[in-house]
Formats: structure tokens, C-alpha cells, sequence
């Protein structure tokens, strides 16, 4: 997907069957963005969830990283803000300090790294946090419907990654829980394979 960064958007649309607004409004509604707050999108590929966020509040700051420089690229020349701005950075070691941000968000991202990754993608997360800090995560899961088996199965088919079968098989969420974030939650999900999950930081 990085080479199809100049196309990424239109793409989409087609990969996610039509989804992708509807889980970012989904995932900016649960996140609930206050004014003046700092907030964080690990993954945030061309910027469509971090934007969606951004629209919600006049003042703050939401900042997007992802380790791909055409995917930053395209997400500052297109979606760049006062309010909205895109960093290059990995998931894994983020150049903020601890305790520096009121929430963090990621969507379709941890499918694309494996389990020790995802755990310290995780605990960075929880590190950058502030104390009471929100997080919202949204990724393949185990399906719980015909089309959602479907989907999954047939990314995991094409692209055959070890990665995804870990979210498939249920995992994301117990390596969400191993990196000490709180009160992990399925609150909802779409295409049938996709949850979104809530949790925070603990005091």
C-alpha cells in the first residue's frame, strides 16, 4: 500500500466496501474530542481518521504518524491543518514525551505488524498517555458473520501475512491488555470481522 499512496484514497473505498467514513465517524464519536485537547492517530496513513477527529474540536491539536514518508506526504498536502498536522513516525518508539497526550486513536494498523510489535506499539501508546487518558483501537478481529469471514480470510488468503491470522485468531486485544491498557472493551464493529475497542489509562 505504500507505493499506492498517490491513489490510496480512491483505493479505499473499494478494500473497505464503503466503510471507512463510517468507522471513522464511528471511532471520532466514541473517542469524543474536547477542545483544547492533544490527540494522537498511531497509523494514520493519508490522514482520514485524524482529519475526522480534528473536525470535531476549534482548538487543540491531533497529530497523525505513520512510517510510511508518502503516506505522510499525501496526508499533509491534503488534510493538513491549524488544528490537524502529520508527523513521520514508527508506532513502536514515538518521539513524544510520557503522560503528553488526552487520547490516542488507531485504526487498520495493527494488523500490519506482529505480536511483539503490536505489544510495543501498544505499551507506547499507553506511555505517551496522560493518566485517564482514552484510547480507541479499530481492527480485524474474529469474525462474527458469513462476510466477515469472507474478508478476512480472503486478505489473509491473498497477502498470506502471519500478522493479520494474529487478529483473525483473536489476539490484538490480549496484546492491547499484556501492555497494561485498562478496561479493554469491544464497543462495536462493521463488516463483520472489523472491532472497534475502547480502553484508558489507568490513574
Amino acid at each position: 500500500m505504500v507505493h499506492a499512496a498517490p491513489v490510496y484514497d480512491l483505493l479505499l473505498p473499494f478494500v473497505t466496501f464503503w466503510q471507512e467514513n463510517r468507522s471513522n465517524r464511528m471511532i471520532a464519536n466514541l473517542l469524543c474530542p474536547r477542545e483544547g485537547e492533544r490527540i494522537l492517530d498511531v497509523g494514520c496513513g493519508t490522514g482520514l481518521l485524524t482529519v475526522e477527529i480534528a473536525r470535531r474540536i476549534q482548538r487543540g491539536e491531533v497529530i497523525g504518524v505513520d512510517a510510511s514518508r508518502p503516506m505522510i506526504d499525501v496526508a499533509r498536502r491534503k488534510r493538513g491543518t491549524d488544528v490537524c498536522r502529520f508527523e513521520l513516525a514508527v508506532g513502536e518508539d514515538l518521539p513524544y514525551e510520557n503522560d503528553s497526550f488526552d487520547a490516542v486513536t488507531s485504526a487498520f494498523f495493527f494488523h500490519h505488524v506482529g505480536w511483539e510489535v503490536k505489544v510495543r506499539c501498544a505499551r507506547e501508546i499507553l506511555r505517551v498517555l496522560r493518566p485517564g487518558g482514552r484510547v480507541i483501537i479499530a481492527d480485524i478481529d474474529r469474525p462474527w458473520t458469513w462476510f466477515g469471514k469472507f474478508y478476512a480470510y480472503s486478505g489473509w488468503i491473498l497477502f498470506r501475512q502471519a500478522e493479520i491470522k494474529e487478529n483473525i485468531d483473536g489476539r490484538l486485544p490480549v496484546a492491547l491488555r499484556e501492555a497494561g491498557i485498562a478496561d479493554i472493551e469491544s464497543v462495536c464493529g462493521v463488516l463483520g470481522c472489523v472491532r472497534i475497542w475502547r480502553g484508558k489509562k489507568a490513574l
